[in-house]
């Protein structure tokens, strides 16, 4: 490849680049952080992104032409000859740019190096636009005390806990799915570079083929992995995960906390059994609330950093909940609230 089609690449991808970002619903952090390094990379990158950027925002304040009428002096200028002429002798296509240009006071050469640039902008956000429209779409929400298991057009199964609300939308270079609120576990099906991304809260997973659990928490996210690999966007770091690892994010403070767990007990309440391991009370409390039929709190929120292990079945929570007594210095009760409340002993 030679200097000048090198040159030309990077207003390309540049371009590219600028197009993503008009697609706000779309970028990620992920997205954000792989354009810096591009940036960085190179400083003829920094200088292509700049340039097509203020083509961008050039062409995005073009006066409107005015409407045409029969007395428009358009209908008797003499049309852009095909040959090199004096710039004072050409009445056409050039004379109209130079015009323009004196109205924005913009140099010529600026223009007509930006109406090339918008040639590349106009084909990649096209291009973009059309990435950007999805070709399979479908929610999908349980009610308490359902859950469900539906297959994708892709092969992928989603599995779906109690309580839980996702939307699924499949575009042309990518699958994405976007966790509103409770669990699901998914067996990814691979579909060569098509990723598959989970969304939750302000965390990201991408895989190409693996299975996963998410759970949407509403003081966290949960992602844990049963097998391959998955790489996970917060807002704070990105981080990859493996079978039998897992981590916890904060949505407050974006900080992430890994464990470990056997792979065979991720997505263990689609067996009806929930897997707690060095876990803090407010994470099983959050884990245990679909479950059961009465709001769960803590008298006081220094309880919720005591560690739980052990296995609770899904139909019985409140025995669960008993159980902490004999576990950790804690007693629960029913309010007359209609809640179970955890106070210390």
């Amino acid at each position: 490849m030679t200097h000048d089609s090198s040159v030309a690449d990077f207003y390309e991808i540049a371009s590219e680049w600028l197009a993503r970002q008009q697609d706000s619903e779309h970028w990620s952090a992920h997205d954000q952080h792989a354009l810096e390094q591009w940036l960085h990379a190179d400083p003829r990158h920094q200088k292509a992104y700049e340039e097509v950027t203020q083509t961008w925002q050039l062409f995005d304040y073009v006066p409107r032409p005015e409407p045409l009428t029969a007395s428009t002096s358009l209908q008797t200028e003499p049309q852009p000859s095909l040959t090199f002429s004096h710039p004072r002798q050409n009445t056409g296509l050039g004379q109209r740019l130079r015009q323009w240009c004196a109205s924005l006071r913009l140099p010529v050469r600026t223009t007509m190096g930006a109406a090339l640039s918008l040639t590349v902008i106009l084909g990649v956000a096209g291009y973009y636009w059309y990435a950007s429209m999805p070709e399979f779409s479908e929610s999908i929400q349980t009610a308490r005390a359902e859950q469900r298991a539906v297959t994708l057009p892709d092969g992928t199964v989603v599995t779906v806990n109690t309580d839980s609300n996702l939307r699924v939308q499949f575009y042309p270079h990518q699958r994405e799915v976007q966790l509103l609120q409770g669990e699901a576990y998914f067996a990814v099906a691979p579909q060569g570079d098509h990723s598959f991304i989970v969304k939750a809260a302000n965390t990201e997973i991408r895989v190409v083929g693996t299975a996963f659990n998410v759970r949407a928490a509403p003081s966290n996210t949960y992602i844990a992995v049963n097998e391959g690999v998955v790489e996970v966007s917060s807002p704070n770091q990105t981080t990859t995960l493996r079978a039998g690892h897992a981590v916890t994010i904060n949505l407050q403070t974006g900080q992430q906390q890994h464990s470990t767990l056997p792979p065979e007990l991720v997505g263990s309440w689609k067996t009806g059994q929930l897997s707690f391991k060095n876990t803090p009370l407010y994470e099983v409390i959050e884990a245990l609330q679909p479950y059961a039929d009465k709001p769960i709190s803590l008298a006081n929120p220094r309880l919720g950093h005591h560690k739980v292990s052990g296995f609770a079945n899904t139909t019985n929570p409140v025995g669960f909940l008993n159980a902490l007594t004999q576990l950790l210095p804690v007693d629960v009760r029913e309010t007359e609230q209609n809640t179970y409340l955890i106070t210390p002993k």
